[in-house]
């Protein structure tokens, strides 16, 4: 067989090929219309109804120990459509003529306390420390002359219809990091004590009102 023979055969391949990648022709009977829909990241942030935010103080005879009527609660509700958002808890409060926001405090982010100081300035409000003091392990009285710490109890529930699960938590720097790893809705709980943390009520603190606020935040104070 002469080489020849072959040229024919090369040559229809050769033109076969480029048949196979070329773009099919449009159906005439079809259109289409591609659409896409963008879903920014959401996170809202609300203070439950049902909050018990006042209380009235009572004491023992020699003013050692100061007994609330109310066990102080808030719950905060978030909402969140980013799995690994990030939401803050922390509290502040009036330390003399200054507003600190490290009114809150802690072992860890299970066993939490809140410092309230009293209204005013001068004499009449917290002395300079004295927030820092009510938070150290071993407060002194003398040392946080107008403010009263009190426990936090947190109990954080995750909605799992929503998809969501238990936060992770973490304290540092008088502030609660918790990290959502899963898109959906959690409800964050904060109970206060009905009595003083230790060694930080004393007759160093004056009658009137004690205020200290908490927050819940995206944005990191």
């Amino acid at each position: 067989m002469k080489f020849t023979k072959f040229i024919p055969v090369a040559l229809m391949l050769a033109l076969a090929v480029p048949a196979v990648y070329a773009d099919p022709e449009p159906d005439p009977e079809v259109a289409q219309s591609d659409m896409t829909i963008t879903v920014p990241e959401f996170i809202n942030i609300t203070k439950l109804d049902g909050a018990i935010e006042t209380a009235t103080a009572s004491y023992d005879a020699t003013y050692d120990n100061i007994t609330l009527n109310n066990a102080m609660t808030a719950t905060f509700r978030v909402v969140t459509n980013k799995p690994g958002d990030t939401v803050y808890l922390w509290a502040q409060a009036n330390e003399g003529s200054a507003v600190l926001k490290t009114a809150l405090g802690g072992t860890d982010e299970e066993h939490l306390k809140m410092v309230f100081t009293r209204e005013g300035t001068g004499e009449a409000g917290a002395n300079s420390g004295a927030i820092l003091n009510a938070l150290q392990t071993t407060p002194t009285k003398v040392g946080n002359k107008n403010a009263i710490a009190f426990s936090v109890t947190p109990s954080i529930t995750a909605d799992d219809a929503s998809g969501a699960v238990t936060p992770g938590a973490s304290l540092a720097d008088n502030v609660v990091t918790y990290t959502m790893s899963k898109a959906g809705k959690c409800d964050f709980q904060y109970t206060l004590g009905t009595t003083q943390v230790a060694n930080t009520f004393s007759t160093h603190d004056q009658a009137g009102t004690y205020k200290s606020t908490l927050f819940m935040t995206h944005a990191a104070p």
